[in-house]
Order: C-alpha cells, then sequence, then structure tokens
C-alpha cells in the first residue's frame, strides 16, 4: 500500500479497531445477567426479616415468628398459624400490608401469606352502610384502584430484582378456588403474587416443589380422618362432649365470618384453604356479608375433589340433631342472628363463670332463668353470622359454639333455648 493512502486510511482504521474492542464489553455488558439475591437482600426486597439463611423450610415457625414479631393464632396437633393484621401501617414489599400469616406443620414452617390492598380489611369497608359515612363511601368507591396500584407496584419491585415472572394457576377445585399467579423462584422458594380482579392482592411464599405441583395436596383417606377427627372429641366428667383442635382462623376487622369459619372447617378435616380465597368463592361482598349457598355452591368442586361432600340438614340445632356430629368428631356450621349485648357480652361473661363452676347440679339450677327468657329472644334480631357449633351437655342441656374471632371465642356456651331463639334455621355439615 501507498505509504500516503495508509495515513489517509489510519483514521478509519483506528476507529474500526475501537469498535472492534470497544463492543464486545457493551455486549456483555448489556447482556450480563443481575447478581444472584442472597438472603439478605431478599429480606430488603421484603421490607421484613423473613430469612436466617437461604433455606427458610428448615426452620421452626416460632423462630420465623419470633423475628417478625407475628403473634401466634392457632395451634393443634397438625397445625400452627401465626398472623397479625397491620392495618395498613406496614409496609411490605413497599405496599400497605394488611394480613401477614405464617404457617407451619409440627415442626417447620411450611409456607407464608401477605395480603395487601383487599376487599374486606381497608379501612371503611367493614363500617356500617349508610350515605353520611363519607369514610366508607370513600372506601367503596377507591378499593379497586388500590388493588391495582399495589398489584402493579409490587410486581414492579419483584421483578427488579428476580427478572420477569412465570404464569401458572395455584389451588384446587375449579375457577372459584384457583388463582393465576405470577412465580419467581429463588433457591428452592416460590414467590407467588395473585391478584384476582376487585379481590385482593396476595403474596405467598411457598417451597417450590409445591408451587410444581400448583399448590395440589394429597387428600387424606376416610381412616385417616376418622382416626384424627374422633382423637378430638373429648368427654369431660361435667358431661360435656366438645370437639378439640379445630384451628382458629381469626376473621380480623371484617365481616369474613363464612369464609373463615368454612377455612376453620376445611384445615381441620385435611384440606389447606385460605379464607381471603374463599371470600372469593362466595362472593362476599366488600367489608363482608358472604351469601351461604353461594358459598356451598363455589366450594363443593373443591370438597368433592377431596372425596368429601356438604349436607345441609335442615333440623333445628337441637341436641337430639347434633350430637350424632359430635360424637363423630365433625363440627356442625350454624347460621345464627346475633346482637352485641346477647351474643358477645352476656355469653362471653357467662362462659367465663362457667370455667370455675365446680358443681353442675348448681349449675342447672342457675340456668333456668335464661332457658325461660329465651322465650322473648324470638323475633329480637340482630345481624347475621356463621359460627360452628362444637360440643353439647345433656345434664345441664347446653350447647357449645365457635367463632371466628380469636382465642376468646374458641369455645363459648348457650342453653338449648337460646340456640334455638337466635338460630336462623338449619345447618350445614361435611361428610364422606
Amino acid at each position: 500500500m501507498h505509504k500516503n493512502k495508509f495515513f489517509k486510511r489510519l483514521p478509519i482504521l483506528l476507529i474500526t479497531l475501537s469498535v472492534l474492542l470497544i463492543t464486545p464489553y457493551h455486549v456483555c455488558a448489556k447482556n450480563k445477567k443481575p447478581k444472584k439475591a442472597g438472603w439478605k437482600i431478599l429480606n430488603e426486597l421484603v421490607g421484613a426479616p423473613i430469612w436466617s439463611d437461604f433455606n427458610l423450610w428448615d426452620d421452626p415457625e416460632s423462630n420465623v415468628a419470633h423475628r417478625l414479631e407475628i403473634p401466634i393464632e392457632s395451634r393443634t396437633s397438625y397445625q400452627v398459624i401465626y398472623r397479625a393484621y397491620t392495618g395498613g401501617k406496614k409496609e411490605v414489599f413497599g405496599e400497605p400490608c394488611y394480613s401477614f400469616a405464617l404457617f407451619g406443620g409440627t415442626a417447620n414452617i411450611t409456607s407464608v401469606s401477605i395480603i395487601f390492598a383487599n376487599k374486606g380489611d381497608l379501612e371503611g369497608l367493614a363500617h356500617d352502610v349508610s350515605n353520611d359515612n363519607k369514610v366508607q363511601q370513600e372506601a367503596l368507591s377507591s378499593y379497586q384502584s388500590k388493588i391495582s396500584i399495589a398489584t402493579i407496584n409490587i410486581e414492579k419491585k419483584i421483578t427488579s430484582l428476580l427478572r420477569k415472572p412465570k404464569i401458572q394457576t395455584f389451588g384446587e377445585g375449579d375457577k372459584n378456588t384457583v388463582e393465576t399467579v405470577k412465580r419467581w423462584d429463588v433457591k428452592g422458594h416460590a414467590i407467588l403474587l395473585a391478584a384476582p380482579q376487585d379481590e385482593y392482592v396476595g403474596i405467598r411464599i411457598v417451597p417450590t416443589e409445591v408451587a410444581d405441583r400448583e399448590g395440589k395436596t394429597t387428600s387424606l383417606t376416610d381412616e385417616e380422618v376418622k382416626k384424627r377427627i374422633s382423637s378430638c372429641v373429648v368427654h369431660r366428667k361435667n358431661g360435656d362432649v366438645i370437639i378439640k383442635d379445630i384451628p382458629m382462623i381469626n376473621q380480623g376487622p371484617k365481616g369474613y365470618c363464612v369464609p373463615a369459619t368454612w377455612a376453620r372447617y376445611f384445615n381441620y378435616i385435611g384440606i389447606p384453604i385460605d379464607m381471603y380465597l374463599l371470600a372469593m368463592a362466595g362472593d362476599t361482598a366488600a367489608g363482608g356479608g358472604t351469601s351461604i349457598n353461594t358459598m356451598v355452591d363455589n366450594a363443593n368442586k373443591l370438597v368433592y375433589k377431596h372425596n368429601r361432600r356438604m349436607k345441609y340438614d335442615k333440623r333445628r340445632a337441637l341436641i337430639k340433631y347434633i350430637d350424632e356430629y359430635i360424637d363423630r368428631g365433625v363440627p356442625v356450621m350454624w347460621p345464627v342472628y346475633v346482637n352485641k349485648d346477647f351474643y358477645i357480652n352476656e355469653i362471653n361473661k357467662r362462659t367465663a363463670e362457667r370455667k370455675n363452676v365446680k358443681d353442675f347440679d348448681k349449675w342447672k339450677e342457675k340456668l333456668k332463668p335464661y332457658k325461660r327468657a329465651a322465650k322473648n329472644m324470638k323475633g329480637a334480631y340482630g345481624g347475621a353470622h356463621v359460627c360452628m357449633i362444637i360440643g353439647y351437655n345433656k345434664k345441664t342441656r347446653e350447647i357449645a359454639t365457635s367463632d371466628s374471632w380469636g382465642e376468646l371465642f374458641n369455645e363459648r356456651w348457650m342453653t338449648e333455648e337460646e340456640i334455638d331463639a337466635i338460630s336462623m334455621g338449619g345447618m350445614y355439615v361435611i361428610k364422606w
């Protein structure tokens, strides 16, 4: 090449060489994978100290609950639940959190459930309907947008660290009890984001193998269920026959008595399900209010999948009709009319007194005025409610109930006449 031509082309050669040298660096930098998320970074992402190492599933549930400062809600021989209702005052994944729950077996934690904006817990939704109640009207007009915004923000936050999610279904039954979720995997942990339209925004953290089988569980056999529930029937010296070991699921500051109580029942017979999912299945209204018939219709496929069936018993809630269920360890779902003065205040006070009774012959005599007064209760109805009937005493003619309002309401006693007076009529059980 001529010397002058070489020097004329030298700038072009230098530019070309620069491009060749620099381009691989930029290509590598652009395609470089993000750093793998360590467990401390995951805690920062969540905004809560869930992890203490990179295997959550070998942690005792009490250790995780202690780190998160979440109180225990229920402990049975087969399941433990910790739950905190934070009222939106605690941020998780950068969004206001309303319920933070941990679930465990008999030793270690098995899953985490975090609920954000939803149609039950948001302030104002549980208030009585009133055109003058500005708080409630604002809540009713804005809760859907809060659900949408929380969904977008949480997905963006997780994706910023863990890239784009996979999409799959999670749950059992049919469309009424199955969620479409977005899934991120990190070293044996699947983070699932569920956001059914106008219902709730929820994060579940489960083992990847649980997510791989889409949350489907192995049904307990008839023998296993019978063994579990028969072992839960307790006969006390005072004549009480009571079902113990039913998990408590506190519905919190919302009218979710139907989904929460059914969730307790389902978990008791080995069908794990969440009350927020059942609220969707039961078409629960914003703030609360669920049709039992709708709940039964929409949850039936889930029950059938586990070889069980729901039964409506049109008989009255009297001892001569409920004893056949209680004696076998089968709780009774009972629709009831309630008012605060009697159903909460009076019955709590009487139940507390009953715990200290030594002579139940005298206690039976003391109950007579309450039995007579029950005649005047018919027609003086309050709001609708659902709880479980879990026991009876033929000697004193009392019936035990259990409400989804926390440990204080786990076992409460009323006279048979009072039960009959405030009953909405009929009962529901799950059979096989």
